[in-house]
């Protein structure tokens, strides 16, 4: 496999875009998770379905997010930005608890699949409920932090000229140079 800053030449990354799309897709799972959890055996095939899709598109999305902000972003924000170190370590340490919570979450809607015990189902989809509403607040809490906290200081601190180069290097022109 590519070391991960050869991997993210082809990546590209806007941070308002993956905002948006990010709590898009958390809308979403947040809707279905309720679907999912007050309709009963009747539609828990279609509403587990719809789940996954939900959760496999946001997956995706995640994992793009952290190769990028692991590769690319906070390295350069550290580097040019000390004074923002210390929150770039709880941002990092956040990702591994979303990561945490994502694949408990998966963990517990692939049991759902294979139970066919009401009974059981009920419990899971319940446990499955409580963890995917814990996951949604974890991660909508981690986006407006990194909007609030890291992207209002790096238009305060880096000149024009950093920014468009850690512009370039998140859009995917990346250059090797940190």
């Amino acid at each position: 496999m590519l070391p991960v800053k050869s991997r993210l030449k082809s990546v590209r990354w806007d941070s308002a875009y993956y905002r948006s799309e990010t709590l898009c897709y958390l809308d979403e799972l947040e809707d279905t998770l309720t679907h999912l959890r007050y309709e009963g055996k009747p539609s828990l095939g279609k509403n587990l379905k719809r789940t996954k899709n939900i959760i496999k598109s946001l997956k995706k999305n995640l994992n793009r997010h952290l190769m990028v902000e692991e590769g690319i972003f906070f390295p350069y924000v550290v580097k040019h930005i000390p004074k923002l170190e210390s929150i770039i370590r709880f941002l990092h340490l956040e990702h591994q608890d979303v990561i945490k919570s994502f694949d408990r979450m998966s963990s517990l809607l692939e049991q759902i699949d294979q139970h066919n015990q009401p009974a059981q189902n009920g419990k899971i989809v319940e446990r499955a409920h409580d963890q995917g509403y814990y996951f949604i607040c974890l991660l909508r809490h981690h986006v407006e932090d990194e909007s609030n906290r890291i992207f209002r200081v790096i238009e305060k601190e880096l000149n024009r000229k950093e920014k468009e180069h850690i512009r370039a290097c998140l859009d995917g022109r990346y250059d090797g140079k940190l």
